[in-house]
């Protein structure tokens, strides 16, 4: 079972990190949507990881992690204009 995941910095720019907190051993799939429901990203991880979100543009996306047995959904909103102090 999926316990938790966080992801963060949330509003994002290039980067995202998504930290884990799980209790299994399976690969997990990290799936991105745009608001019309169309993947944009499909990655598979096993850890903590830091995604490279350039390529998307400044807006809302879900983000779906997800194994054979269970999936969580996040909101996750990308925003070149936000500055992080």
């Amino acid at each position: 079972e999926i316990n938790s995941f966080r992801i963060y910095p949330n509003p994002a720019k290039d980067s995202v990190t998504i930290q884990l907190n799980t209790n299994q051993n399976e690969d997990l799939v990290v799936d991105i949507y745009d608001l019309g429901g169309k993947l944009l990203r499909s990655e598979t991880i096993s850890e903590t990881t830091v995604l490279n979100i350039s390529n998307l543009s400044t807006g809302l996306y879900f983000v779906k992690l997800s194994n054979s047995s269970i999936s969580k959904i996040e909101k996750l909103i990308i925003d070149y204009t936000h500055t992080t102090v």
